[in-house]
This record gives structure tokens, C-alpha cells and sequence, in this order.
């Protein structure tokens, strides 16, 4: 099965290790709950867990590693054991933390991820529009399917279902633009696309295009320039700019999309800040909020250079093998908890949600040991 694939070193103590270095680690299932869960920090030998998430037999016992994320805290690179409730390992105290010092290495907590507590959505600057005027500014666009496929339809902030429409430039068209007016002139310094959810919205999605700002609406300054974009279905895309000059006209001109016969957009923002973000309902394809969660800081933003040539995240982490347990109650429902992990291989995309006693075949506990440095 192998080390987790990063450009780190094994180390044998954990007050050596640097960010992206790894340490093996002994799992002792039959003492879940106990101070000697984890065992034999750098010295563990013998067979590794199965990198798909351990196993259901509560007795389990094997080696598994530990990769150094952020200053003090490690997390397993991989689920540890499956078929356990969110309940079970709170019983544990493996959900907050349960307390360990075997004496030798840093004393520290065992416990679960943090992953967000509801869907997380760009937080644009745009107001959730009605209409092409309401409530505020004005949507434009060069040309409309019908006023049901209207400009303001990328900037209702719903996704795309047989109760909600997008944007779509009229028939036959697979080039054109869609522009917002504020009421007065902004920074903007990002801006996001979201594609349709359904088969259609990968051909029709934008493929080329310039991103462009004016103060009158006639004169346009370039401020971003994308080529060869591709997509998934209902996948958003984050775009950041280099902007210190307000403009009061912002819009997205496309020269291309992806071979449809259509041009479409389910959803398009922008913002002045782009580290902001706000939760949604549904997913937006950005993972969870509030993002400074373990599992998006921590996993999802693993510095690139320190994963090996040719490898993957999903090489260090074995995230797409089984999803992970975390410690949040997520704000849509009091019984259920957090899952994070599983999307077709993109752990950004995936926030899910089970009950808090429930158990599934490929969810489950993935050790973190946080410690003092």
C-alpha cells in the first residue's frame, strides 16, 4: 500500500517533523477510547490498515501514517476504521478530543477533523437579483433565449432545476456577454462561474473569455483572460484578479464555449474580497463554510509542492476511498453530522451529511493528533 506520497521525510519523532513530513503510527482498535489507541509514534512496524478505510472489526489493529499539515497537528492519511457512528466515537471521546502521553512524544489530543458546517457559496457583491433592475443595479447582457432565460438568471443565486432557470443567450448563439452596473463603482478582485448541473451545461459552459470592467459601459479595460476552460457538470470555478481601480460596469465576455449549441450559465458572481465566503443550501461546488475548517485548510489546501511528481492529493490522503466523519453538527439539521471526503475524486466538492448514530461501509474515522508547539 505505501507512504503517503509527499515530498516530506519519515520521521521517528514528532518534534522533528516539518510541514509534509509523515510518521508511522500504531492503531489499536481493541482500545478505542483508550490513552493507548495510538502506539509506538515513529517505531510502528508490521501491516498496514487497508488504505479504504480500515475496517468494521472493532479489534483492528495495524500501521497507518500521520502527515504534518500545520504547525501542531497531524492527520492519518486515511480513514482508520468504517461502519462506526458519529455517537460511538463521541462516546469515545475521539469526536473532541480524548488526551494522550505515552511519556516520550509530545503529549497531545486524539480526535476528529473539523469539515464545516453547512455548504459554502462565494459571497458575491452582486445583490440576489429578481429582476434585470431589482433590486439594485442593473443585469445586461447581448443577448436573451427570453426573458425567462434572462441576464439576471446567473445572479439569482439558485441553481439550475425544473423550478429555476439561467442564463442563456438566444438561439443559435454561442458567443456574447453578460455585464452587472453597480449603483456606484467597486474594487472587484474576484469573480466565479458555475456551470448547469446536467449533461448539456459541459458543452454550453464558457471555454474562452475575458473578463472586463468599464466606467461608462463603452470603454472596457481587460482584467482577466481564460482560455481552454473545461467543466463538470454544476462545477464552480473561483477566478482572482489584480484590481485597484473601481469601476462602476463589470462583465464576462465569452468568444467560445464548449462545442454546444447553446451558450448557458447557471450561476456568475463577483467580489471585492475573495477570501469571503457565506453557506448555502445546496452545493455550490466549493466545499464547506466557514472555510478555515481543518478539512478545507488542512487537506483540500496541502501545499502542491509538497506532494511527489505525478502524484495526487488523493495520493497522500486516500480521501475518494471512503469519506471522513468530523466533528461539526451541520446548521441545516441538529441530528445529523458532517461527512467530508467523497466526489468523484475532489475533496473540495463534497460536504455531506448522516445521522449522528447512523453507520455506512465507506464513512468513517480518520485520527487527527493535535499537540502543543
Amino acid at each position: 500500500m505505501g507512504k503517503p506520497a509527499t515530498t516530506g521525510i519519515q520521521r521517528t519523532k514528532i518534534s522533528d517533523m516539518e510541514i509534509g513530513d509523515y510518521i508511522a503510527v500504531q492503531i489499536n482498535g481493541s482500545s478505542m477510547g483508550l490513552a493507548n489507541y495510538l502506539t509506538n509514534f515513529g517505531n510502528a512496524t508490521g501491516t498496514e490498515l487497508p488504505l479504504a478505510g480500515g475496517s468494521d472489526n472493532a479489534s483492528a489493529t495495524g500501521l497507518v501514517y500521520f502527515v504534518k499539515c500545520k504547525k501542531g497537528l497531524l492527520i492519518c492519511d486515511r480513514v482508520v476504521r468504517n461502519k462506526i457512528s458519529w455517537d460511538v466515537l463521541n462516546g469515545s471521546k475521539l469526536i473532541q478530543g480524548l488526551p494522550w502521553d505515552d511519556g516520550v512524544e509530545e503529549p497531545g489530543l486524539i480526535r476528529s477533523l473539523t469539515g464545516g458546517i453547512t455548504y459554502a457559496a462565494l459571497k458575491s457583491d452582486i445583490p440576489t437579483m429578481t429582476s434585470n433592475t431589482s433590486p439594485s443595479g442593473v443585469a445586461l447582457a447581448s443577448s436573451e433565449w427570453s426573458a425567462d432565460y434572462g441576464a439576471w438568471r446567473a445572479l439569482d443565486g439558485a441553481r439550475y432545476s425544473s423550478n429555476s432557470r439561467y442564463w442563456s443567450a438566444a438561439s443559435g448563439l454561442t458567443t456574447g456577454w453578460i455585464c452587472y452596473k453597480f449603483t456606484s463603482a467597486k474594487y472587484i478582485r474576484a469573480y466565479s462561474i458555475t456551470t448547469l448541473e446536467a449533461q448539456e451545461g459541459i458543452t454550453r459552459a464558457p471555454k474562452d473569455w475575458t473578463f472586463e470592467a468599464s466606467d461608462d459601459g463603452l470603454e472596457w479595460t481587460v482584467l482577466d483572460t481564460q482560455k481552454g476552460v473545461s467543466w463538470a457538470y454544476g462545477e464552480a470555478k473561483f477566478f482572482s484578479l489584480a484590481n485597484n481601480t473601481p469601476y462602476q460596469y463589470y462583465r464576462l465576455n465569452i468568444t467560445s464555449n464548449n462545442g454546444g449549441t447553446e451558450l448557458n450559465i447557471d450561476n456568475w458572481s463577483i467580489q471585492e474580497n475573495p477570501l469571503l465566503r457565506t453557506f448555502s443550501t445546496t452545493d455550490q461546488g466549493l466545499g464547506a463554510w466557514p472555510n478555515n475548517n481543518e478539512w478545507d485548510q488542512c487537506i483540500v489546501s496541502f501545499p502542491k509542492d509538497k506532494i511527489q511528481t505525478g502524484k495526487t492529493l488523493d495520493d497522500v490522503f486516500h480521501y475518494s476511498l471512503s469519506a471522513t466523519l468530523t466533528q461539526d453538527t451541520p446548521a441545516l439539521s441538529s441530528t445529523n453530522r458532517v461527512q467530508r471526503g467523497l466526489s468523484g475524486g475532489v475533496p473540495k466538492v463534497f460536504w455531506g451529511m448522516g445521522a449522528s448514530n447512523g453507520t455506512w461501509s465507506n464513512v468513517g474515522f480518520r485520527p487527527v493528533f493535535e499537540y502543543h508547539e
